[in-house]
């Protein structure tokens, strides 16, 4: 549920939103991290080149929201657990983007909205919901939210590396802050 601002705030906020048109994020502006599960622990997911495009509001009051990441971007910061990851299980030479598309109608304003999009990882595009909230600090605009991906969906293996078996989902956090306009 996205909650209602008052009009004056609207204006102070949106305006120049609106009339940037398209915004642009990358690694610059934020964090793409999250965690991966084995049986026996857990450990880092870590995105470390993404570009993020927040399209300008179409004639529908919609706005689509792109999200690519280069597949090789992905580190787990064990170079083994990575050689794995880019050869074995995300084979980046065959599915080198990793994208996620959204249309909206959320503002970008202060509050809360699930976006459901289409996310292709591996070749293979499902729905993926994102929980996002976006606050503003000393009048800049951050978005924070987080996302649950089962690999297995997008006919990912589940590894075994000897007594590790990773589980069959990882946690994604974001945190953002969008540009001065």
């Amino acid at each position: 549920m996205i909650r209602l601002i008052p009009l004056s705030l609207v204006t102070t906020l949106l305006l120049p939103l609106t009339l940037a048109g398209q915004i642009s994020l990358t690694q610059q502006d934020g964090t793409i991290s999250g965690l991966g599960h084995a049986a026996s622990h857990d450990f880092p997911v870590v995105i470390e080149t993404f570009e993020i495009t927040v399209g300008p509001i179409d004639s529908a009051g919609r706005r689509t929201i792109t999200v690519e990441i280069p597949s090789k971007a992905i580190t787990t910061n064990n170079f083994m657990r990575d050689a794995h990851l880019h050869t074995r299980t995300i084979k980046v030479r065959k599915h080198p983007w990793i994208t996620f598309v959204v249309t909206t109608r959320a503002q970008l304003v202060p509050g809360t909205a699930t976006l459901t999009g289409q996310l292709t990882l591996n070749g293979i595009t499902n729905e993926q919901t994102v929980e996002v909230t976006i606050s503003e600090q000393d009048g800049r605009l951050r978005a924070e939210g987080s996302l649950v991906i089962i690999p297995t969906a997008f006919g990912l293996p589940l590894v075994v590396m000897g007594p590790m078996k990773v589980q069959d989902y990882v946690d994604l956090y974001f945190n953002l802050e969008l540009p001065a306009q």
